[in-house]
């Protein structure tokens, strides 16, 4: 693959990683599937988008961690009076 072609597919990953985290939260491997690379290669890829300013954020579950856009990130609320 010429450089200029490899430059365009790593691009395009990127948007499509975007657009992933933005409709929902992914898990790494799941990413990883929907886009056909490793889990590591995603884990590269999330690191660059943050570097570019994209506030993806990884979100601990009960039995995994996901991606997710921090602007999506749901913060519980605390009634009044709680601390």
């Amino acid at each position: 693959m010429m450089r200029y072609d490899r430059a365009t597919a790593i691009s395009k990953r990127h948007t499509q990683l975007l657009e992933l985290v933005k409709s929902s939260s992914h898990s790494p491997k799941s990413l990883a599937e929907r886009l056909g690379v490793s889990a590591p290669t995603v884990y590269r890829d999330v690191v660059f988008l943050r570097r570019q300013g994209h506030t993806i954020e990884p979100i601990r579950l009960s039995s995994n961690w996901v991606y997710q856009l921090a602007s999506q990130i749901q913060i519980p609320e605390h009634k009044q009076g709680e601390r």
